[in-house]
């Protein structure tokens, strides 16, 4: 039976916040990427994060973000793990990438092989079903890396596919808040138990 990890994306308020501090194996991750319509503060993140208990928190950042700019965002919301793509600058600093989330797409795969140290975490993004070559891929990472799929709108036809491995990282697209205190649990919910009873 495989094992799944759980990373939800841009987390802005606290009801999701606190929805997946409570579930094991999950991530959130807050995007400090002011590009992003759903970008967080540093103040609004340290408010969320002070009502978490020993939350697994990795900072998003884009390519315009400079390795300084990421550094002091770290910094200051004392926060260790951080995603940025394949192509940012800062994959060659061989430190960073100890605690790094690369964003890549599964074509890219090959080039982690080429970087000087193997990454915390690869976050994969899914268009379709994934070859059996792909597969393999896959598998091959999964032995040094954590591995998140973004996974296409309609993933039914994929969902047997988790099977083929011992453990995976799914990606929960979140919801912006409705009102203070209303979120999409529920949405989250079936989410997981689609995947999990697959």
């Amino acid at each position: 039976m495989s094992q799944f990890y759980w990373k939800a994306s841009f987390i802005d308020h606290l009801t999701d916040a606190r929805f997946f501090n409570s579930l094991k194996n999950a991530w959130m991750e807050f995007s400090f990427d002011v590009l992003e319509k759903r970008a967080v503060t540093i103040e609004k993140a340290k408010a969320i994060k002070e009502w978490l208990y020993e939350p697994q928190i990795v900072a998003s950042f884009g390519m315009h973000q400079s390795p300084e700019e990421i550094h002091f965002i770290l910094s200051e919301c004392e926060l260790e793990y951080a995603a940025i793509s394949i192509e940012h600058d800062l994959v060659q600093d061989e430190e960073f990438l100890e605690t790094a989330f690369l964003n890549i797409n599964i074509d890219q795969s090959d080039r982690i092989n080429q970087l000087a140290k193997t990454p915390f975490a690869l976050i994969i993004s899914m268009e379709h079903s994934l070859s059996d070559l792909e597969i393999e891929k896959i598998k091959e990472l999964e032995k040094y890396s954590l591995v998140f799929l973004q996974l296409p709108y309609n993933f039914d036809n994929i969902k047997s596919q988790f099977m083929l491995f011992d453990k995976i990282g799914i990606e929960i697209p979140t919801q912006p808040e409705e009102s203070p205190g209303m979120s999409a649990v529920d949405i989250y919910d079936q989410f997981i138990e689609a995947i999990e009873s697959r």
